[in-house]
């Protein structure tokens, strides 16, 4: 390994940050909508399912657990 790399292990620099996006605990209904270039998703109802709460796709909290999809990605 460089030494880039292995400054960057010991830091634990990350591309994937921590966000209710990525977590395995979010909840969300998504609504397909027609406009004028096309369909495209609304995610609407957007959940913690711990705590049952409504949740910000950028916010994070001590929980999070990422997805199985974004780690293989």
């Amino acid at each position: 390994m460089s030494k880039q790399s292995d400054a960057k292990e010991k830091q634990g620099y990350t591309k994937v940050l921590k966000t209710c996006s990525n977590c395995q605990h979010l909840r969300k209904e998504t609504e397909q909508l027609k406009g004028y270039f096309g369909r495209y998703a609304v995610d609407k109802k957007t959940r913690c399912y711990i705590g049952e709460f409504a949740v910000q796709k950028m916010a994070t909290c001590d929980r999070h657990e990422l997805k199985l999809m974004e780690i293989l990605e």
